[in-house]
């Protein structure tokens, strides 16, 4: 061996070394890291949430949806009375209400607007003899009227306290 290729093997093998300590220094680092990493996620998970947020706004949100149940409660009640309505309308119709006739008006007399003319003011519609009484008038349908459906069940979500169990 020449004194050349000496030095050149002494380099390559003080290279190799300290790329064999910097690699284990490296390794050393993440097994570190991956420990404290997994050490922050132990602890997230044995803490304990503020949970006032969460059972605040489910608290609002049920009272609305209780809110909204007896809402449609309502409506569906409001439809059956409005069906038996018209039902008994249809059963039974209104009969023609003559309306009432105007007096004649008395010839009419100029106004002054403040701008020192007068004028006579006249009626922009002259009543018809069309319009003299209402008549109202139901057309029987051969089809027969449509069943209305079931009243809905209320719906009563559960409280926090029931949720909060349930974990």
């Amino acid at each position: 061996m020449s004194l050349d290729e000496v030095s050149s093997s002494t380099v390559a093998d003080s290279n190799d070394q300290s790329s064999g300590l910097t690699t284990k220094v490296k390794a050393f680092t993440s097994v570190a890291a991956s420990i404290g990493a997994l050490l922050v996620s132990i602890g997230t998970f044995a803490k304990s949430c503020d949970h006032s947020l969460t059972a605040n706004a489910y608290n609002t949100l049920s009272k609305n949806i209780s809110a909204l149940s007896d809402q449609e409660a309502a409506n569906h009640n409001d439809l059956l009375t409005l069906r038996g309505y018209l039902d008994g309308l249809a059963r039974n119709p209104i009969p023609v209400v003559p309306l009432p006739t105007p007096a004649p008006s008395p010839s009419p007399q100029p106004q002054n607007f403040g701008n020192g003319k007068s004028q006579i003011l006249k009626p922009l519609v002259r009543p018809s003899q069309e319009q003299d009484s209402i008549r109202l008038m139901v057309v029987p349908s051969a089809e027969p009227v449509p069943s209305i459906h079931a009243a809905p069940a209320p719906i009563k979500p559960p409280t926090w306290s029931q949720v909060e169990t349930l974990k």
